[in-house]
């Protein structure tokens, strides 16, 4: 029974689910794999390089989707495509996920017109830098774009410039790496916070004690909440530890330790390093960054690594003011897609 036999066949491919593949039908009814949450446009693209670029629309079960849409197992998708000149969008970038859809929509842009990518990258970073910083990339001097053109491995800004355009280069990770190593209208871009600090006020007291110079350590970073000690040194004042930091519990002169407290009252910024770990993609760095911003906290810091299994180890510098604002921060980072663990650095 031929009908009885393709029924099942449908059956069991709209149940087969992948963890890492999703399974669609074209409308003539034949079988197309792509990647999980994959889209129409990955769709397109995997039906042939044209349909992708001319593509403008798409259907889903006869019905219209947006191109973003994340396509199910056993979903019938048919793709609406212009008859005249078309292109594909950058914004595509954003969303697609198959490896074959992103190159061929980076080379058709790669084809297009070398002044065109430029003046789109340049744009891009312009916005990108005043987004983050409230910077324009004309306070920047040319010396400066041409050593962040080389940090990138480009021999001169057009080139630089041209792979922001046509989507090799994300203007976020540019600037971010522009954060930590570029000076911008005369001043370093590390100073300049996502959102204002708070003035800093003294937050540790000495029991006991009145004006004692207090400073936290940098080898533990205690924050508000943490249990704390306080370790004197001679013409230092008090250094204040996390009570569990190897350096406190290790402390040679068991004397110099004095009790301290959290003043309650006060109001101050603490930098604290955490570690994310995280399987590599496109827009991991613009989802964490996302995430601290919509936290109303600043981060001073970032450094990744990606290793050649795809796991990416996301440094940062975060800048809280209580042990529960840092617990909050680190439960939303787990939620990213893709992140497996959040953690804070040791002392």
């Amino acid at each position: 029974n031929e009908i009885g036999d393709s029924e099942s066949f449908l059956d069991t491919v709209k149940v087969d689910l992948f963890q890492d593949e999703v399974y669609v039908f074209t409308p003539k009814g034949d079988v197309l794999n792509l990647p999980a949450d994959a889209t129409p446009v990955d769709f397109a693209y995997r039906i042939h390089t044209e349909v992708g670029h001319h593509c403008i629309g798409a259907k889903v079960n006869g019905r219209m989707v947006p191109l973003d849409y994340e396509l199910k197992n056993g979903e019938i998708v048919e793709i609406l495509t212009s008859k005249g000149p078309h292109g594909p969008s950058r914004d595509w970038l954003n969303f697609v996920k198959s490896a074959s859809a992103k190159e061929r929509i980076r080379k058709w842009f790669k084809s297009q017109s070398r002044e065109e990518n430029v003046a789109k990258g340049h744009d891009l970073l312009d916005k990108e830098l005043h987004r983050m910083h409230r910077v324009s990339l004309a306070d920047l001097p040319e010396v400066k774009l041409v050593d962040i053109a080389a940090a990138h491995r480009f021999p001169n800004i057009d080139d630089f410039l041209a792979a922001i355009g046509y989507g090799d280069l994300s203007p976020h990770s540019v600037v971010m790496r522009m954060s930590l190593t570029s000076d911008v209208a005369g001043g370093d871009l590390r100073s300049i916070p996502l959102i204002p600090n708070v003035q800093p006020v003294p937050r540790v007291l000495v029991r006991g004690e009145k004006g004692i110079l207090t400073k936290i350590a940098p080898c533990c970073q205690p924050v508000p909440g943490d249990a704390i000690v306080g370790y004197t040194t001679r013409g230092r004042g008090v250094t204040v530890h996390r009570a569990d930091c190897i350096n406190a519990v290790n402390a040679q002169d068991q004397a110099r330790v004095v009790p301290v407290d959290w003043d309650a009252e006060a109001t101050h910024i603490y930098p604290v390093d955490i570690k994310i770990e995280a399987w590599d993609r496109q827009g991991l760095l613009r989802d964490i960054a996302t995430v601290v911003a919509e936290n109303r906290v600043n981060m001073s810091a970032l450094e990744v690594h990606v290793y050649d299994d795809k796991t990416a180890v996301v440094s940062a510098t975060v800048e809280i003011d209580s042990l529960a604002q840092l617990s909050r921060l680190m439960e939303k980072l787990e939620g990213v897609k893709d992140v497996h663990t959040v953690a804070r650095e040791a002392g």
